[in-house]
């Protein structure tokens, strides 16, 4: 039998362009990349870099036929 599942929410497995970067960082610190799945509760992406736990993001959602992205 399968583990049962603890999410809050589902997750969707539709890939969306982001970019992140340190909050509060300046310039072009920004890192590009894709999720790998997205809920009401969350999204996972994979970075090229370690970021530890507890790491405040600023975080740029491309949605489509939105002509801004989403800022999180």
């Amino acid at each position: 039998m399968g583990e049962k599942e603890r999410r809050d929410f589902g997750r969707v497995p539709v890939p969306f362009a982001i970019r992140y970067r340190i909050y509060g960082e300046l310039g072009e610190s920004w890192h590009d990349l894709t999720t790998s799945n997205i809920s009401a509760g969350g999204m996972r992406f994979r970075a090229d870099d370690l970021i530890a736990i507890g790491t405040p993001l600023e975080i740029q959602i491309g949605l489509p036929g939105s002509p801004a992205p989403l800022v999180v």
